[in-house]
């Protein structure tokens, strides 16, 4: 992560890489603190961001599917 808040991720199967604003920083980090759990990594922003936990949930659901899309994540 960088000073302004933003993460470069690589996909070491393809050499590709991604560098991601802060708001998509803060997602990741939600992430891995739950486990990959969207809906608990969800509810966590909203307490953070003070937003509702319902367009949260829709923004980091949208997102968790380009990271699959992309190699950086996968459904278990």
């Amino acid at each position: 992560m960088d000073p302004e808040g933003r993460l470069l991720l690589a996909v070491p199967a393809t050499g590709a890489s991604f560098l991601f604003a802060a708001e998509e920083t803060g997602m990741w980090i939600e992430l891995w603190r739950h486990g990959g759990d969207v809906e608990r990594a969800a509810d966590g922003l909203a307490q953070r961001w003070d937003v509702a936990p319902s367009a949260t949930l829709a923004d980091l659901r949208r997102w968790a599917a380009h990271l699959c899309s992309v190699g950086l994540a996968k459904v278990d």
